[in-house]
């Protein structure tokens, strides 16, 4: 039996959903999930069985779909 315990920290749940397809890749089966934060909502839909859901929203992310400013603004506060 394996249980997965995701963290929160924003970024760090794009990992988490790399980890958990290796994870699934390797036949491990998880049995019991718990997370805080964005751990906590990455649980919740790999638990429902909306991992693919899940991977496309972590590969199509960009600021502008986060907060209200445009990527370029964003970009702008790199340089």
């Amino acid at each position: 039996m394996y249980g997965l315990v995701l963290e929160g920290g924003g970024a760090k749940g794009s990992y988490q959903i790399g980890a958990y397809e290796a994870i699934f890749q390797c036949g491990l089966e998880v049995n019991a999930i718990s997370g805080t934060s964005i751990g906590a909502i990455n649980g919740a839909m790999i638990a429902q069985g909306d991992f693919p859901l899940c991977k496309s929203l972590w590969e199509d992310i960009s600021y502008s779909k986060i907060i209200v400013a445009s990527d370029e603004d964003i970009r702008e506060f790199d340089t």
